[in-house]
């Protein structure tokens, strides 16, 4: 099946090149403060540089966690969410990431991590309460499915999955499987083909 080209949003391609400019921007003025203002030597200021780049990868998806306020919980402290993302991550045949919630009334999910062994999924309270079961489910399949998988290329072939499911969420026929079955069947035949 041939995807839809929806177009480009310029408005959203500036903001994007917006943003990356302004960090660009920060990396420069704070090499320029290192070399200009602390007369350090360019090996010194290549060092720090390349240390702060260092600290970041390796600590990611801490720094993410910690931004957000998110508390990793265990299987006792939420046990619907944790089996929700067992069940996923036995779809796709991965190893479960860290869980961890976000105390906000503003409905978000996101995914975090550089590999599937440090992996983090965090789900809001306002996500959780808000949304039915199968919706947060589709969200999750979502999100888990940005994280990197070596074998399949995606952790999840969650996108056909998040949108069977949340259409049949709007539709209201959440009690009806056929379609999300078909979906995951078709997802793990193209991805692990």
């Amino acid at each position: 099946m041939k995807r839809k080209a929806y177009g480009r949003d310029a408005g959203l391609s500036f903001r994007m090149l917006f943003t990356t400019s302004l960090l660009g921007l920060l990396y420069v003025l704070f090499a320029v403060a290192l070399f200009y203002l602390l007369n350090a030597g360019l090996i010194l200021m290549v060092v720090i540089v390349g240390g702060m780049a260092f600290f970041q990868y390796f600590t990611s998806d801490k720094i993410a966690l910690a931004a957000s306020g998110a508390k990793v919980v265990g299987p006792e402290e939420a046990p619907q969410l944790h089996e929700m993302i067992e069940r996923l991550c036995a779809l796709a045949d991965l190893p479960k990431p860290r869980v961890a919630v976000i105390e906000s009334d503003m409905p978000n999910a996101f995914a975090t991590g550089r590999n599937k062994k440090h992996a983090a999924v965090a789900v809001t309270t306002g996500l959780w309460n808000r949304l039915e079961p199968r919706e947060v489910e589709g969200v999750l399949a979502h999100e888990r499915g940005e994280r990197p998988a070596p074998r399949h290329g995606r952790a999840l072939a969650g996108d056909e999955e998040a949108v069977s499911r949340l259409r049949r969420a709007k539709d209201g026929s959440c009690g009806r499987d056929d379609d999300h079955d078909r979906a995951i069947s078709r997802s793990r035949a193209r991805f692990r083909a």
